[in-house]
């Protein structure tokens, strides 16, 4: 019996591939002699570096400027001969703030531009990078400094490369830029469609949560409608430009890189659907199942892929919201009913509780 485990994180509490060696655990106590595929996946998010950097990669680590001035994190990137992975989370995520200093108009993906110019400074040539759980809405003026644009207002002098100076910029100097960054390509790994503005766009969708007051959504939207226009004009609409608070669109624009929807891109990059294609189970899921799981949620697009196949396809998840979406063979919560939630965000708790479920699964699973 062949079953492919292709988990998503459960945020905070367990990595996917701490999910699938646990799955793999109740598994193999079930059913010894089964052929378990582990494939640890993420969406364009966090967990994205692990899910797609080559195994015989090197971690390096770097010190760079955080999400806000003044601030330093060391961040860490895959990097396997001329192709670097990482995530915009390690140096620009809205983890790395606490929550009473969330501070969107000052917020900066400076760090994360010097990560990748770390990366083609030792040789990367591709550069694949996950933009979920940004803290920022610069439109990738932080990134695109640290690689050697500058961007100026009406004066010719230098903006600081923040949301709040979106507006501010008249003209973007690209002289200064290295060949070797210009040869370099860039694959974007978005986790959200949006456009860069607007109701659905960038700041409108996401600033809230990264702090901003309905003011300041206002301010970041109308500056990333100014500083659209210095872009090419089919740019801001386009799907994923207003990820990570426009840093689709910045890098779609000054760089050329191509953007790919994140659980559909990851599931392609690891060649998911050839596992499944002979699988007789697949089991996947994340923290939190509900209404939004079926819009673009990494566990939805396994199972559409398990339905192309006509092989069942049975998530897993902590909280379950609502009814399942129709895609899933079965959704199972692994957290017993009244939720003890401290009890449940304890790693080792949700790890034995992924072994436990999955061997009921399988004492109910009619396998050949």
């Amino acid at each position: 019996m062949k079953i492919v485990l292709a988990f998503d994180k459960f945020k905070g509490v367990a990595s996917s591939r701490q999910l699938a060696e646990a799955a793999r655990d109740g598994i193999l106590q079930c059913i010894p002699g089964a052929q378990v595929v582990m494939i640890p996946c993420a969406d364009g998010g966090e967990g994205t570096m692990e899910a797609l950097a080559h195994p015989l990669a090197q971690r390096m680590a770097v010190e760079v400027a955080g999400p806000l001035p003044g601030t330093t994190v060391r961040a860490h990137y895959a990097l396997h001969g001329t192709e670097a992975v990482m995530e915009m989370a390690a140096a620009s995520g809205l983890a790395l703030i606490p929550d009473a200093s969330r501070d969107v108009m000052r917020a900066t993906t400076l760090g994360t531009g010097q990560l990748m110019r770390h990366a083609i400074d030792h040789g990367a040539r591709r550069i694949v990078l996950g933009i979920g759980g940004s803290a920022t809405n610069d439109c990738a003026m932080g990134m695109l400094t640290a690689l050697g644009f500058r961007f100026l207002d009406a004066e010719d002098r230098p903006v600081e490369p923040c949301g709040e100076s979106l507006g501010c910029v008249a003209k973007v100097d690209a002289s200064a830029v290295p060949p070797e960054v210009r040869a370099t390509e860039f694959a974007v790994v978005t986790d959200v469609d949006n456009p860069l503005c607007g109701p659905h766009g960038a700041a409108a969708v996401y600033a809230p949560q990264k702090g901003a007051s309905p003011q300041q959504v206002a301010l970041l939207d109308a500056g990333a409608r100014q500083f659209s226009a210095l872009m090419p004009a089919a740019v801001p609409a386009s799907p994923g430009a207003g990820a990570a608070g426009g840093v689709g669109a910045g890098l779609m624009a000054f760089l050329g890189a191509t953007l790919y929807p994140g659980a559909e891109a990851v599931l392609r990059f690891l060649h998911v659907e050839d596992a499944i294609a002979d699988a007789h189970l697949v089991l996947t899921g994340e923290g939190r199942i509900d209404a939004s799981t079926a819009h673009g949620k990494l566990p939805y697009a396994v199972a559409r892929l398990c339905r192309r196949h006509g092989v069942p396809a049975v998530a897993l998840c902590g909280m379950l919201d609502g009814s399942p979406a129709e895609a899933f063979t079965a959704v199972h919560c692994i957290n017993p009913e009244p939720v003890d939630l401290p009890a449940a965000l304890q790693p080792e708790v949700c790890l034995q509780r992924i072994t436990l479920t999955v061997k009921k699964i399988l004492n109910n699973f009619n396998h050949p």
